[in-house]
């Protein structure tokens, strides 16, 4: 107390401003809208947008059912050994998990918790404008900006690991940004650290550009103190070790076991990550192309989340005629770590519409900087920021309207819908300890999951694709083959080679559905 018994400043609590109550009002409106989203839409089959990732990550969750959790986790969409792992399968296992506790249906289980990622998100975002400083309009009106984002409306919702990487990535940037401000204790080494790893085997191209980031700013800032004659002690140059270089090493040691792993599969052995430099990264032309600047930059960030070309002006104007320069540093940190990974990861960002969740926070970030922060010193007029954000947040909902909501809308009857129908016909009629083969269907996993049957689906691209049509029972180890499934493709068997096995070998049901011809054996119907 001070001598006229007032309570200090420093001491109150800060009142909410009515700027604050009327984004905090949006922001809480954005979340129950995109639970609505979720829970509407739960029970829709993995197949709507990207079915081909959404059930290669069920695929591994329902084996964790069916089997229990491993390291050399099964995804058995590539034939025996039935381990080709990719990330460290912590969404996976925890979806898994969820679903044995509650009895709910796996496909919505997993799309509630992808959703809850988000949610659990946010405050790792009040903690961050914290450390930043930048008031808590900026972090309601960055909130409202990326979760009203079509691309997180719809694509938080699916059953991917992206919600996942995120949310450990985001866990991590406080205690990042506390070491580049040259607190080095245990908490924020450790905590950077831990997180940073735990988000880099989650998803090492949604957490690799951000540790490239926070690392590089670390490095300008720890230079800085350097050049100004401050005192180093080993703990302030060993802290970064734990906080930027453990991330790596876990990373490196993961990649190492699992495509070691990976080898030990006819399939696998071609997806290893020496093996997928271009598909992962791209080349020069890609980086020039307009299509990565037209496609990827503007019409799937800029335009549809980001406000288009009025939230360009925005973060433009305050990035150059903004009087901060701490205001100014923010906007430009953000808008690296918004481009970085379509840079790096540029093939990928091209190929997959929902590879933009890494980096679109980024962008709705600088905006939220430039109408939290900057517009309100400029108009300089009660509810400047709400009324600002309430337009994107309106026009986020327009864009959504116009792209995400007809896909969720859609109904995927079972007979009409090539791979359920498939998927039907195996369930029916194969024991389920037996596995498919199947050609012209990529590698996806749609078929896969939806049947609950282990699976050798042939890409075109394998190169022992003759064998596998010859042979197929060498691939499924000892599981017994319970069928094999032929739809149209340039290098697999033709729908005439499927006509003469069948009449042949005497040994198979032939099935016709949605232009495939389905083997099955007929000592195996129930």
């Amino acid at each position: 107390m001070t001598e006229s018994g007032n309570v200090p400043a420093t001491a109150a609590t800060p009142r909410w401003s009515i700027d604050e109550r009327a984004l905090l009002v949006t922001t809480v409106i954005v979340v129950l809208a995109t639970a609505y989203v979720t829970f509407r839409f739960a029970d829709q089959p993995l197949i709507e947008a990207h079915g081909f990732r959404q059930t290669q990550t069920a695929l591994t969750a329902y084996w964790f059912l069916r089997e229990g959790l491993a390291i050399a986790y099964e995804t058995p969409v590539g034939g025996a050994p039935w381990s080709i792992p990719f990330e460290v399968p912590i969404y996976q296992g925890l979806a898994a998990g969820a679903a044995a506790l509650t009895g709910a249906p796996l496909s919505a289980v997993g799309r509630i918790l992808s959703w809850l990622f988000l949610v659990a998100s946010i405050p790792s975002v009040f903690a961050i404008g914290r450390r930043l400083k930048v008031g808590r309009s900026t972090v309601l009106a960055f909130l409202s900006l990326w979760l009203s984002s079509p691309l997180y409306v719809f694509w938080g919702r699916t059953f991917m690991i992206e919600t996942a990487a995120l949310f450990f990535t985001l866990a991590a940037l406080p205690f990042a940004i506390d070491l580049i401000n040259g607190d080095t204790s245990p908490r924020s080494a450790w905590g950077a650290g831990v997180f940073l790893t735990l988000a880099m085997l989650q998803k090492v191209t949604t957490a690799a550009p951000l540790l490239l980031v926070v690392g590089s700013c670390w490095l300008f800032a720890f230079g800085q103190r350097v050049r100004g004659g401050s005192r180093i002690s080993l703990r302030d140059s060993t802290a970064p070790l734990a906080a930027f270089g453990l991330p790596l090493l876990v990373t490196l040691a993961w990649t190492g076991y699992s495509d070691a792993v990976k080898k030990l599969n006819a399939l696998g052995s071609q997806l290893t990550s020496g093996s997928l430099h271009f598909w992962q990264f791209g080349d020069l032309d890609q980086r020039l192309s307009s299509e990565l600047f037209v496609d990827v930059l503007w019409h799937r960030l800029i335009h549809e989340n980001a406000g288009g070309a009025l939230g360009l002006a925005l973060i433009s104007g305050a990035a150059v005629f903004g009087r901060d320069p701490a205001l100014r540093r923010l906007i430009l940190a953000s808008l690296i770590a918004f481009i970085l990974p379509v840079l790096v990861f540029t093939n990928l960002h091209i190929v997959h519409t929902y590879y933009q969740m890494a980096c679109g926070l980024y962008g709705a970030a600088a905006l939220a900087l430039a109408v939290g922060a900057w517009l309100p010193g400029i108009v300089r007029r009660p509810l400047t920021a709400p009324v600002a954000i309430l337009a994107f947040v309106a026009l986020n909902l327009v864009h959504f309207r116009g792209t995400y909501w007809t896909t969720l809308q859609t109904v995927f009857p079972i007979l009409e819908t090539r791979s359920l129908a498939v998927a039907e016909v195996l369930k029916r009629y194969t024991p389920a300890n037996t596995a498919f083969v199947a050609f012209g269907c990529d590698w996806s996993s749609e078929i896969a999951y939806h049947s609950n049957r282990k699976a050798f689906t042939v890409p075109d691209w394998f190169l022992r694709i003759d064998e596998a049509w010859k042979s197929p029972e060498r691939f499924l180890g000892s599981t017994k083959l319970g069928a094999i499934v032929g739809c149209p493709s340039l290098r697999g068997p033709s729908q005439d080679q499927i006509l003469d096995r069948f009449e042949t070998e005497r040994r198979w049901l032939l099935v016709s559905m949605h232009g495939c011809r389905i083997l099955i054996n007929d000592d195996r119907i129930r």
